[in-house]
Formats: C-alpha cells, structure tokens, sequence
C-alpha cells in the first residue's frame, strides 16, 4: 500500500580514501578530499535527520555499514547498477513502491536546505511529475518524481555538462510536466572550492 507521506533520498557514497570526489585530488590531496567529502556527508546526513514529517531512505554505493552512516534514522539500501543513472532509476522505483512523492538528493551541494526541499515537494504537490535542482556546471543535485521515469536516467552523458539538457530532452518527449528549481552550485572540481567560503562549518 503506497503512503500518502513523502520520503526522501539521499543518494551517497561511503566515504573511503581515493574513491571519492576524485576530481578535487589534484588540488587537495587524497586526505584532504576524503576529509571535505565527509564534512559535505555529514552535513548534509543532518538535513535529512532534521527534515520534518518525510520519511527518509539512504541508498549508498559502497560500505552501508560504514561509522559514517550509523547516526541516520532512515532505512538504509545499497545502489545497483552500472552508472548513477540505472543507480537512481532502482532507488526512485524502490521509494516510488510505498511513496507518492520522493525527492532523491545527493550530498555536494553546500547551499541546499530545508526550504529547497520544502520547494521540491511543493512542485510535485501542484501536479508536476518531475522536480530538479539543477547546477551550474550543467547536471542536478535533486530530482524529485511522482512516478517512476526510468528513461530520464538512460543514455544520458553522466559526468558531463550535458546531464540537464539531455534530461530537459527526454521529459519534453515523454510530455511529462516539470519544474527547475533556482540554479545552484555543487562542489565537483578545484575551481568550486572558492564556493565554500560561504560555509564556515564545511572543513578539510
């Protein structure tokens, strides 16, 4: 039986030396990433927590068992698939069996908050089908659905600046009504490191 509360995701990786946030390497230092990866996990681990009347999923790729995860109050999953995009698609349809709403975020996005949540939902609760957070870079930090869209998650250019675009291709051929919300920032590559200055509280 599909509940009438609203769940959301959090999509992330067990956090393990030289296996996270590769790209900011070079810059940082395999410690120093790992640490950044954790602080950005951590911080966004509590938004979850603290998020009120939504139930809560932790769908991870990697260790599920990891001391990072044991302060979270939801059901835990592991991810499957082959790329992020069939890893999404089976965490969107396992919430969407019990779900009428779910909003799957990840965790490199500093500037996300209850009330981009909050604005998340609401989409979905004035009758769209799709939810997206979408990032400068070209790719999104949230989806949200009502249903499941496994083709939203298929042949798309994950990793590129094409992810949104090509996603924006694919609701406009299914006629699924959507909604973006305001443009945000997530922290991928050495140059978004200025972007943390902005949160005092995000160390490595």
């Amino acid at each position: 039986m599909i509940s009438n509360k609203r769940c959301l995701v959090l999509f992330a990786r067990s956090p393990e030396r030289g296996r996270v946030k590769t790209r900011l390497m070079p810059a940082l230092g395999e410690e120093r990433t790992l640490r950044l990866y954790e602080s950005l996990l951590y911080r966004q681990l509590n938004l979850v927590n603290n998020y009120v009347d939504t139930d809560a999923i932790l769908a991870v790729h990697g260790e599920p068992d990891h001391p990072v995860f044991s302060g979270f109050r939801g059901t835990t999953i592991l991810q499957k698939g082959d790329d992020i995009g069939q890893r999404m698609s089976h965490a969107m349809e396992i919430a969407l069996t019990d779900y009428k709403q779910v909003l799957l975020a990840g965790c490199d996005c500093p500037a996300m908050n209850a009330e981009y949540l909050d604005a998340g939902f609401q989409a979905l609760d004035q009758g769209k089908n799709a939810v997206f957070g979408p990032v400068r870079d070209g790719g999104y930090v949230l989806v949200g659905l009502s249903a499941a869209l496994p083709e939203i998650f298929i042949n798309i250019d994950w990793g590129s600046d094409k992810v949104m675009s090509q996603t924006r291709e694919k609701l406009h051929a299914l006629k699924v009504p959507w909604k973006e919300l305001p443009v945000t920032d997530d922290i991928d590559d050495p140059q978004d490191l200025a972007l943390l200055e902005a949160f005092p509280d995000i160390s490595y």
